[in-house]
């Protein structure tokens, strides 16, 4: 499920479940590179409401393994709450800033209990949420370059989505080798080929310049993304 700013009207309306959830939700601030531990959330939905989060694990050797990029209106544990007995322990970082809603169990379940659309929305959210997994899966098998324009087409249009309009990605070329598992060095030089390219800009971020250059690279198709429509709350 998409959703976008809790502020504004709370009007009746096909999405009235979602603002009153939202409305109702507790706010959690978090400062780049402050994490919280999802052991102890099960049952707790956490939307973000503004910002830049992902959600990383570690292996036995201190490494970090992002699994997830969050955009404004996304759930961060969806897979959290729909498997409440998981014994991982992934991490909800902030990559910047951030804003979190958590919708307590017992809020949602009324919710869910009243609302066949709600009910419809957390399942589209659950699909995404698969093929978006599906399609990281697949990138692991690609070539750096190809590895790398996927993943950076996929979080330049769900930046789109979440109504910003910026050209840069905020993430550090450390987030994207561990979103990538390529090294930093292996990155570093797939953005300057990159930039050379033409299809990126920007010497201490990562700026896309053309978009549709950046999509031919690696036969981007993003209809996975498509599985939920926005929800305005405004």
């Amino acid at each position: 499920m998409h959703v976008s700013s809790v502020n504004g009207s709370l009007d009746e309306g096909p999405d009235d479940a979602v603002r009153r959830l939202l409305a109702a939700a507790g706010v959690v601030a978090l400062h780049a590179g402050n994490d919280i531990a999802l052991r102890g959330t099960a049952g707790k939905l956490i939307s973000l409401e503004s910002g830049l989060s992902c959600l990383g694990v570690y292996t036995d050797a201190g490494v970090r393994r992002i699994t997830a990029f969050h955009f404004p209106g996304e759930f961060c544990n969806l897979h959290r709450y729909i498997s409440r007995d998981s014994e991982d322990d992934p991490r909800i970082a902030a990559v910047t800033n951030c804003l979190f809603r958590v919708i307590h169990a017992e809020e949602l379940e009324e919710e869910l209990n009243k609302s066949s659309a709600l009910r419809l929305h957390l399942f589209n959210a659950a699909l995404r949420e698969i093929g978006i997994g599906r399609q990281w899966l697949l990138n692991l098998t690609r070539p750096a370059l190809t590895r790398v324009t996927h993943l950076l087409c996929e979080l330049f249009d769900r930046q789109q989505f979440s109504g910003a309009a910026s050209s840069v990605i905020p993430i550090t070329q450390i987030d994207l080798a561990d979103a990538t598992g390529l090294s930093a060095v292996h990155i570093n030089r797939t953005i300057q080929q990159l930039r050379t390219l033409g299809v990126m800009t920007g010497n201490h971020q990562l700026q896309v310049a053309d978009r549709r250059r950046l999509g031919e690279l690696c036969g981007f198709d993003g209809s996975y993304l498509r599985v939920v429509s926005p929800l305005s709350v405004a």
